[in-house]
């Protein structure tokens, strides 16, 4: 029986992943760059997307024109809803919570190297890691 929010159930390792992964990231970003971000690849993550989209979760929107298709990933309400409900029982679950450290952005930044105090990439600059840290200050505080 489905519940008012579109849930057939409970979500995979994989679906649960995304959608912290995305309410970390401000609730919506790039395909290509969710997995990185999520810790999974693509093989899993096409399928668990799938899932989520089907049950409300996420939406898929298409951009840019090229031959090969690029989509923003973007949390629904209901999918929001979610995320938070699953950040809330692992924040509960933990002392410290190493699934909190392991979604700074940090970790999977294609500019780490470049990244450094006063530099062009520079963490007083980042957007995902301002982001990240918005979301996690509004997460914990609610």
């Amino acid at each position: 029986m489905m519940s008012e929010e579109g849930d057939y159930g409970e979500l995979d390792e994989n679906e649960s992943k995304i959608l912290i992964a995305l309410v970390k990231l401000g609730n919506q970003y790039n395909q290509r760059e969710l997995w990185r971000m999520a810790g999974i690849n693509s093989k899993t993550g096409i399928p668990a997307l799938s899932k989520l989209e089907r049950r409300g979760f996420i939406e898929r929107d298409k951009v840019g024109g090229d031959k090969r298709s690029q989509y923003v990933i973007r949390l629904t309400e209901a999918g929001i809803k979610k995320a938070k409900t699953l950040m809330e029982g692992m924040k509960s679950g933990m002392g410290t919570d190493i699934e909190l450290l392991m979604g700074i952005p940090c970790f999977f930044c294609p500019y780490i190297k470049e990244c450094g105090r006063g530099g062009h990439t520079s963490p007083e600059t980042c957007e995902l890691l301002g982001r990240w840290i918005y979301n996690i200050s509004t997460t914990f505080n609610n």
